[in-house]
């Protein structure tokens, strides 16, 4: 037959190209679904989640989900920048320097929160065993000085809440390895994870605030007069009885609300004072995994010369 002619299908060069490309590109670090970068962003984003359901009266089991979370974040973000193909771009990118300074911001945070735990420490055991005596001058005395080591921590939340201050550079700018939409991936990662960090250390510095604060509101003692028998009333034998049965009965119910109020605030004692233990230990272990992370980034630093 005349009429038709022949074609030759030819496999795209572009698909070839996009596929080789994938490959080149999977073997540098980091794009985005990199498995490290993946994690740290996802432990970054549960990090930021715990952070924004803070309330106003927060539990010490809750203070110690967000450290143990602050942990993973920073135990990821030093898993990152160990990596040796991530050494590299640290090595050439604009923002390792500031980083570090941002790192070494929360350093000095966490060397002053040590202090002001064990300063806090001894202030509520103070106060606890002011209270347990019923030494209303003592009680007095240990709630003031507890309430004032509570605004150094305040103030020191408002410090670290600025801790963080790099921001990733805009695309194009940075010389690490970039994904498919151009996003400097391993300075936008370090740059979120610090973020975090530092806005969760200053949820966790505020909570411990307030549970010291709400330990510190203890009952007082309510005083119960005898009842008064008029003279015409004392004749009257029954009626005179009937007076002090209620005087007593009345004696016993504030006597039984008192209790509960001192049992509820020993109880608020003993969350905080586990609470303090557990942020004890955590704060040691942060403290020492920041000041890695800062030796390793001036290590790398003063690589580049």
């Amino acid at each position: 037959m005349t009429g038709f002619r022949r074609t030759v299908s030819l496999p795209a060069l572009a698909a070839v190209a996009k596929r080789t490309a994938y490959k080149i590109r999977s073997a540098s670090l980091p794009v985005r679904f990199h498995p490290i970068v993946s994690r740290l962003n996802d432990d970054v984003a549960s990090l930021i989640s715990w952070s924004s359901s803070c309330t106003k009266s927060p539990s010490a089991k809750w203070l110690s989900e967000g450290a143990s979370r602050i942990s993973v974040v920073l135990t990821s973000l030093f898993e990152l920048m160990q990596h040796p193909l991530a050494v590299d771009q640290l090595r050439d990118s604009l923002v390792t320097s500031d980083v570090s300074e941002d790192i070494l911001r929360l350093v000095d945070s966490y060397d002053t929160f040590r202090l002001v735990l064990l300063n806090l420490g001894q202030l509520q055991a103070e106060t606890r065993a002011s209270f347990r005596r019923q030494n209303q001058s003592r009680i007095a005395s240990a709630v003031r000085a507890q309430r004032l080591a509570t605004r150094e921590l305040e103030q020191l939340a408002s410090t670290t809440q600025e801790a963080a201050q790099t921001k990733p550079p805009p695309p194009g700018t940075a010389t690490s390895s970039e994904d498919t939409a151009g996003v400097s991936t391993l300075p936008l990662s370090l740059c979120s994870a610090m973020a975090a960090l530092a806005a969760a250390s200053t949820v966790v510095f505020v909570g411990l605030a307030a549970l010291s604060d709400q330990s510190t509101i203890l009952p007082t003692p309510i005083a119960v007069g005898p009842t008064k028998v008029s003279r015409g009333t004392a004749k009257t034998t029954w009626v005179a009885g009937v007076m002090q049965w209620r005087s007593r009965v009345r004696k016993q119910a504030v006597e039984e609300e008192e209790r509960k109020a001192r049992q509820a605030a020993l109880d608020q004692f003993d969350r905080l004072e586990e609470c303090m233990k557990e942020m004890e230990s955590r704060t040691e272990e942060l403290y020492r995994g920041l000041v890695r992370a800062r030796v390793f980034l001036l290590n790398v630093l003063s690589s580049r010369c």
